[in-house]
């Protein structure tokens, strides 16, 4: 497990329980951030989306070039 801990002052006060002892497992986040990911990438609406983009930026670069 690869933790990250943090201590934390609060800017007038000094040392506080709210901004010290923070603490995550590294491995474990970068999991979670990479599911997030995959199911974005893979969501229908979002591959849609993309394709429709993809093409409407097709389409104006090669309607640009036809023109001159």
């Amino acid at each position: 497990m690869n933790t990250v801990c943090f201590q934390g002052h609060h800017p007038t006060l000094g040392a506080h329980k709210k901004f010290t002892n923070y603490s995550f497992d590294v491995e474990e986040f970068m999991r979670l951030i990479n599911n997030a990911a995959d199911y974005v990438l893979n969501h229908t609406q979002f591959i849609a989306e993309q394709k429709k983009r993809y093409t409407n930026e097709r389409g104006r670069s090669a309607g640009m070039n036809s023109e001159l």
